[in-house]
């Protein structure tokens, strides 16, 4: 019997839901059964053998339908093999302060399930194209002359996670 992984994503502009597309495509390969899908789309997790979450990161907060996500999962969750990722700015330039960063909004992502113990995390960068944004944080983000815009998400970096994570949660 084939395994199956479901991942699973928050976004607000679409950007994370790109990213879990890219990881659900890598772990395909060999014949891994993945659904990729928004959290608000999951009715059950009981039906697979790993659950990949991710959440974009905006203004140091992960997206509240992730959070939601884990706290009506959590008991399920805890048996399952699971794995988070994070989609954020911070992640632009991969130093190991940003990383520290990064890892500190995972904190707020854990502390929802801590029953919920990840086999894996990924800190990936994310996008910031104002005219993607909502009307009210484009005309913020507008007005802040020092926000980078732009596509900063390192595919390569995406995939070669998503490979070695197919190991750790399946083998």
């Amino acid at each position: 019997m084939n395994p199956r992984v479901l991942v699973t994503y928050a976004t607000w502009s679409g950007s994370t839901g790109e990213v879990a597309e890219a990881v659900g495509e890598t772990m395909r390969a060999g014949g891994t059964g993945v659904d990729v899908l928004p959290v608000r789309a999951v009715e059950t997790v009981d039906v697979y053998q790993a659950v990949v979450l991710g959440t974009p990161v905006r203004l140091g907060k992960p997206h509240n339908d992730a959070l939601a996500f884990l706290r009506r999962f959590r008991q399920p969750l805890a048996s399952i093999r699971t794995a988070f990722f994070i989609v954020c700015l911070t992640m632009m330039k991969d130093t190991p302060d940003n990383r520290c960063t990064a890892e500190s909004y995972l904190d707020i992502v854990r502390r929802q399930a801590p029953e919920v113990q990840p086999l894996a995390t990924g800190l990936f960068a994310g996008v910031m194209i104002p005219e993607r944004l909502s009307f009210p944080l484009n005309k913020m983000m507008a007005a802040s002359k020092d926000m980078p815009r732009g596509n900063f998400r390192d595919w390569a970096a995406v995939r070669v996670w998503a490979y070695e994570l197919k190991k750790v949660l399946l083998e």
